[in-house]
């Protein structure tokens, strides 16, 4: 018997690959890369849609609720050493659908979407922000990711889904340095790390 899932997102984690179990689920389940076999699952929150890693080798599992906001919303920390579950932390409102979660360059600080601004906290804390970090006006937040190199926040402004979007840039303080302007959708930000070289 095979059973299919969608996923939003796989982590690699030395010789182990992460998948979470997305449309409908709460699951991560547990691949060997070797091997590619599913060796074990963990429960976290319902949907869960976006993950990373801290300077621990902690894997943060930030689950929705489901798009129907049946369930509360949930950040799950699992140690990638032995799968079990280190802290649940459930979000305050049934309504609360958190989006986006992101780790900074020095793998200290943790960032995701909620309500229309940008929410930081410690992978230390042991409750979740109730304020946003940043949060700008008039803006149709959909995406964030973090310069592993320098921690500078970029988030993206899909407006009305039709017409171009924007990118937001802001250093590590939440102060906003500029403003680009990006195509439909802007859905996904990444870095390029270390010296490219053509040819080489």
């Amino acid at each position: 018997l095979r059973i299919r899932h969608t996923s939003e997102t796989i982590i690699a984690r030395e010789t182990k690959a992460y998948a979470a179990s997305w449309a409908g689920g709460n699951k991560i389940f547990v691949i060997d890369i070797l091997s590619d076999n599913v060796t074990d699952s963990i429960e976290v929150g319902k949907e869960p849609e976006s993950m990373a890693v801290d300077k621990n080798g902690t894997l943060w599992v930030l689950s929705n609720g489901g798009w129907q906001r049946d369930n509360f919303a949930e950040l799950t920390a699992i140690d990638t050493r032995t799968d079990e579950i280190l802290k649940r932390l459930l979000f305050s409102q049934i309504t609360d659908s958190p989006t986006s979660l992101q780790v900074d360059g020095k793998g200290e600080n943790l960032f995701f979407l909620l309500n229309g601004g940008v929410m930081r906290m410690s992978i230390d804390d042991d409750q979740l922000p109730e304020n946003p970090f940043i949060s700008p006006p008039g803006i149709n937040l959909y995406k964030i990711g973090i310069n592993p190199a320098n921690s500078e926040i970029f988030i993206t402004d899909a407006k009305d889904y039709q017409s171009k979007g924007d990118v937001f840039r802001y250093d590590k303080n939440g102060v906003m340095i500029a403003k680009m302007e990006a195509d439909i959708i802007p859905g996904s930000i990444c870095f390029r790390t270390g010296t490219f070289l053509p040819g080489k």
